[in-house]
């Protein structure tokens, strides 16, 4: 299977999991009466951000947040080469990073994104029913 193909097979793998995971927080009693939440393990961050991807285009948009161990740099993308109108995977996590992280400050002695990590992990424990990312 070429890399195009295993690449449109792994966002109907995806849209089919995020389609489950929403319907099952319409019906599963701790999850649709709020007093619950639920996490999602992927096997890389490329899929980590492809499900957080797919979530905002669905009810849960703004209720979830992605943690991994990226930390997302410039220069991990300058020299990624890419066809017309293309992203590479590692151009696609990095973007998503990077529209994830605009608004957040960093508190003092952490990156951005370990602020938004741990402040992500706190609200999933603390206030299941928020089920949203952190803001500044």
């Amino acid at each position: 299977m070429g890399h195009d193909a295993a690449r449109a097979q792994l966002q109907v793998t995806h849209g089919a999991g995020v389609t489950d995971i929403v319907f099952d927080f319409s019906v599963k009693p701790r999850l649709s009466s709020e007093r619950g939440n639920a996490l999602l393990v992927a096997s890389s961050i490329y899929e980590a951000c492809k499900y957080f991807t797919l979530f905002q285009k669905t009810p849960f948009k703004g209720k979830c947040a992605v943690v991994t161990s990226y930390n997302p740099l410039a220069k991990d993308v300058t020299l990624e080469e890419t066809g017309a109108n293309t992203e590479t995977d590692k151009q696609f996590i990095y973007n998503t990073y990077a529209e994830l992280l605009k608004d957040v400050e960093a508190t003092p002695g952490t990156t951005k994104t370990e602020t938004y990590e741990d402040c992500a992990k706190a609200l999933f424990t603390r206030e299941p029913a928020m089920r949203h990312p952190p803001s500044n």
